[in-house]
Formats: structure tokens, C-alpha cells, sequence
């Protein structure tokens, strides 16, 4: 099997941080959008404007990143010797990403697309109804999460501390003196 290291390891490097970048500005970007829309916007065209925004950034920016981060990061585990569960802060790694990548999935677009719907057709009656403000915290303490685990991320791929090894060797201690 080929190994890529050296030059090619630093160009993999390079675009796993720019699919990186993607997908954390933006989400960044989506929820500053999601806090002007709720506090700033004053007018049912300008709201759906920036509901459309919304999408569009998810779609062309934040999933696009996603998906380069993660199909790097198989090339990561496959062609390089850190491989998919060698270590475990790699493993915790690719938990939060497919934990960050279904709850998006799962939340952030129905409830951007149910968001504007009522917008369409309630107009700016529908930021008072408690089914939109129940959707805006919820969207609110996704993003929040997720923006904690995209750091937590960061520092874990610059630390790469070993986790869970003392616990290890405190085992292999134990089960030498046995």
C-alpha cells in the first residue's frame, strides 16, 4: 500500500484545513446570519432573504466542507500511518464530525426551510408564535455545540494528547503483576 508522507502529507494537511475552514466559517457565518435575521431584520423580504442565504451557505459552503473533511480525512486513515482507529483522539475525532454532520442533517435545514414557510406565510407575525421561537433556540443551542465541538476538534488535531493511556498502562502494570 502506498504511504503518503512528507510534501504530500503537508499538501493533504493544507486542504484538510481548507475543507476545515469551510465547514467551520460557515457555520460561523450561518449563525451570525440566524442572530441578525432574528434581532436585526425588520421587514418579511429581507427575513427571507437571508433564510435563502442561509441555505445556500449550507449548502455550497458548510456541506462542501464537511464532505472534503471527511473524504480527507479517509485519506488520512488509509494512505497515511495514522489510520482510522490507531489513536484514540483520531476516533473521538471522527465521532464529533459524524455526530456534528447528522444532527446538522437532521435539524438545521428542516428547521431553516420550516422557518421560512411561516415567514412566507404569516409574514413578521411569525417571529412572535412560539413554534418559530422554539425553533430559533433550538437552532441557537445547535449551533453553540456545534461551534464547542468544531473547537474542541481544533485543539484535539493540535494537541493529540494520548487519551486514556494512563489508564492503559496502570492495566498492564496490574496485569504484570499478576
Amino acid at each position: 500500500m502506498i504511504k503518503i508522507t512528507g510534501k504530500g502529507l503537508r499538501i493533504l494537511r493544507s486542504f484538510h484545513i481548507l475543507g476545515v475552514i469551510g465547514w467551520m466559517g460557515g457555520s460561523v457565518c450561518s449563525f451570525g446570519l440566524l442572530l441578525f435575521a432574528h434581532w436585526v431584520v425588520q421587514d418579511k423580504e429581507s427575513l427571507l432573504y437571508t433564510f435563502t442565504l442561509l441555505e445556500f451557505i449550507d449548502f455550497f459552503i458548510i456541506i462542501s466542507g464537511a464532505l472534503a473533511t471527511v473524504f480527507i480525512g479517509v485519506i488520512y486513515a488509509v494512505f497515511t500511518n495514522w489510520g482510522f482507529i490507531k489513536t484514540r483522539w483520531v476516533v473521538v475525532k471522527w465521532i464529533l464530525s459524524w455526530a456534528i454532520i447528522i444532527t446538522g442533517t437532521m435539524f438545521y435545514l428542516p428547521r431553516i426551510e420550516q422557518m421560512r414557510q411561516m415567514v412566507f406565510s404569516q409574514g413578521l407575525m411569525a417571529i412572535e408564535s412560539s413554534a418559530y421561537q422554539g425553533m430559533y433556540r433550538e437552532l441557537c443551542l445547535l449551533f453553540s455545540a456545534h461551534l464547542f465541538l468544531y473547537v474542541l476538534m481544533v485543539f484535539l488535531s493540535a494537541l493529540k494528547p494520548k487519551l486514556g493511556q494512563k489508564a492503559a498502562l496502570r492495566k498492564q502494570k496490574e496485569n504484570a503483576r499478576i
